[in-house]
Parts: structure tokens; sequence; C-alpha cells
């Protein structure tokens, strides 16, 4: 019912909500909370995600699918049809979906992502895009240090933070709380006690992601689309013992402590 040629709404990790890699997707309907509602609203979006997207067949025709990616194809498809003047548009209302069932899945899904958007940056999406997508990129990573490393070194005594910026501070610390209690009260179906776990895992859920991508970013472009396990509600079963193979140091050996120190952080 939407007048426009392509839209989209919510990411919503409803399915089997509650659980600790669920609650790492609170980003996601914080994005789209945040970011998605302002710029695909005015017609020029960041990211673009597959889930709920709704686009007319004349839309699809004029833009197709057939671009040099394997994957990020939802982004590039969304970046080009706003680049070719099709209307863009945003609906408040949610598509449901499940988060990773393993830390492994989840490193694989992000890891897709993450060299999926650098491959567009580089070599597909017109320039504007480039600028704005590389932009958010930059802006996330680099406010999440910086942010952290200041409450690290005013807490220390190493840096002084000005009295008159304080209550600015706090004023962005209860909104960035707030985004967070907003998602999981979303997510959760309204059930105050998803919203208090977002807030409470608010500082160690932008941790966990920072560090996830820094993991795929050192495990290099995996050059295909790596799929994940998506249905089921329990993890993968164990091989019986007698068909498990010999332990041998992997590649993941550099993640897992990577995660060890995620966790500790």
């Amino acid at each position: 019912h939407a007048d426009h040629d392509i839209c989209q709404g919510i990411v919503a990790p409803r399915n089997h909500y509650g659980r600790l890699l669920s609650h790492m997707d609170d980003l996601r309907t914080l994005n789209c909370l945040v970011f998605c509602s302002v710029f695909q609203g005015f017609g020029h979006p960041i990211q673009v995600h597959g889930e709920g997207l709704c686009v007319r067949a004349s839309a699809e025709q004029l833009v197709t699918w057939d671009h040099p990616v394997v994957a990020s194809e939802d982004l590039v498809f969304g970046q080009m049809a706003a680049h070719k003047g099709l209307d863009w548009g945003f609906f408040y209302d949610f598509v449901c979906i499940t988060s990773p069932w393993s830390y492994r899945d989840y490193v694989t899904q992000r890891r897709r992502w993450l060299w999926g958007n650098v491959h567009a940056i580089r070599k597909v999406l017109p320039p504007i895009a480039k600028m704005r997508l590389a932009g958010k990129w930059l802006f996330g990573l680099a406010g999440y240090s910086i942010a952290t490393s200041g409450v690290i070194l005013d807490r220390v005594g190493v840096v002084d933070v000005p009295a008159g910026a304080r209550p600015l501070l706090a004023a962005s610390l209860v909104a960035f709380l707030g985004s967070f209690a907003v998602s999981g009260w979303l997510n959760g179906r309204a059930r105050g006690r998803h919203s208090v776990a977002a807030v409470l895992l608010a500082f160690f859920t932008c941790g966990f992601n920072f560090f996830v991508q820094l993991i795929g970013f050192a495990r290099g472009n995996p050059r295909r689309f790596e799929v994940i396990e998506k249905v089921g509600g329990e993890p993968r079963e164990k091989k019986p013992r007698n068909q498990r193979a010999r332990w041998a140091p992997t590649t993941r050996m550099g993640s897992t402590a990577a995660a060890t120190l995620a966790v500790g952080l």
C-alpha cells in the first residue's frame, strides 16, 4: 500500500529472542530505527537489508540483480535503485528474523556482510553511495573506539573532561541506553525483562560486535557466499565420539582468542 518503488521496514530478531546472540542483534533493530528510518525516508539509503525489502516489478526490471557481487546484493540493489532515481521509502512495521544459533555462524554472517560491503564500496557502488556507506562504517568504528577510550582515560585521570561538557555526555549516555531499551522492548514484544536485558548488555553488545568485525576483517575475504543454519531452534547436533575428527590447530584459534579478549573487556 506504500506509494514507493522500493521500501523496507524494521528488522526484529523476535524468533527465539532472549538468547545471548539474539541480544547481540539488538544493534540491527537499533540501526533500522536510527539510520534506515531517516535515510530510507529521505530516499538516500546507507545500509539496505534484504529482509522485508519490498520492490515493484517495474523497479526490479530497471535495476536488475545482475551486479558483480557475491554478497551484499541487497545493499547494491537498494543503492543502485536510489542512484537510478527510484522512489525509496520506509514503513514502521516488522519483519521477524532469527539470529545465528552459534558464535561460529555469527562470525561467518558478519564476515560475509563486512567483505560484501568492502567489495561494494571499492568496485560497484556509485561515488555518493560509497561516501555514505564508508562514512557510516568509519564513524561507527571510530566513535566506539573514541568513546570507550575516553571513558577509561577519564576514569583513571589521564583526560580531564571539561565540566561544561559532562551534562551533554550524560545526555548522550541516556540516549544510548534508551535506544537499546526501545530495541529490547520491540524485539521482546513489549516484555519489560527483555528491555532491561538489552540495556544491561548494551556495552557488551557494542564491544562484541566491534570485535567480531575485527575478526572478520582479520580472517580476510571469503570470496564466496558462506551460508549459515537459519532453521531449527537447537544447536547443531554433535557428532558421535567415534566419528569426530582428530583435533588440529585451525585458523579459528585466533578468533577464539579474540573472542575471549572481547568477553574480558
